[in-house]
């Protein structure tokens, strides 16, 4: 971040003020990520986790890791995903999934394999190579899809949007 341009840092530091999400790499929550010369804000899936919850809608929401041990399959049509996961994955991490209940009784599972995690961070994300993508695989992929998930079906509040928004943004401007 040394390197990257000053007003990108500090403006990607004033999202993560205005969102109430410490940058902590250990907290998980919110990251300042440098790319050609330029600083970029990236929320964690705890990020995004925790700004649902703050809305008061969600009556549970969770992003995991499927293992190989605890995977037989997934039901795009009634997106159910089908395996035992009373057992400890192991083995290969095979895909993640996310998934979220409304107070209203709405649900809505997600899974995305290890693969299309991969082809949809190479296509979108601008530190695939570097940056958290590199150094936590598995907690960029949970957020993925628990992004993906929230913003095409959950409650998005006003602060879920403008954090959906800024997520992998840089902001060259106030």
């Amino acid at each position: 971040l040394a390197n990257a341009d000053p007003k990108t840092v500090l403006n990607a530091a004033a999202t993560a003020a205005s969102l109430d999400l410490p940058i902590n790499q250990s907290l998980g929550r919110a990251w300042i990520v440098p790319f050609k010369g330029q600083a970029q804000f990236q929320i964690g899936y705890k990020g995004f986790v925790e700004l649902a919850q703050r809305s008061g809608k969600y009556r549970a929401i969770n992003a995991i890791e499927v293992y190989e041990n605890q995977y037989e399959g997934f039901d795009s049509l009634e997106e159910r995903l089908i395996g035992d996961f009373t057992k400890t994955g192991e083995g290969k991490i095979v895909g993640y999934a996310a998934y979220f209940e409304l107070l209203n009784g709405f649900r809505k599972t997600v899974f995305w394999s290890t693969e299309k995690v991969q082809q949809h961070a190479r296509r979108f994300s601008k530190s695939y190579t570097n940056g958290p993508w590199a150094t936590d695989f598995d907690a960029m992929a949970k957020k993925t899809v628990l992004k993906h998930t929230l913003s095409n079906w959950g409650i998005l509040s006003i602060e879920m949007q403008t954090a959906t928004l800024a997520d992998q943004a840089i902001q060259p401007e106030e």
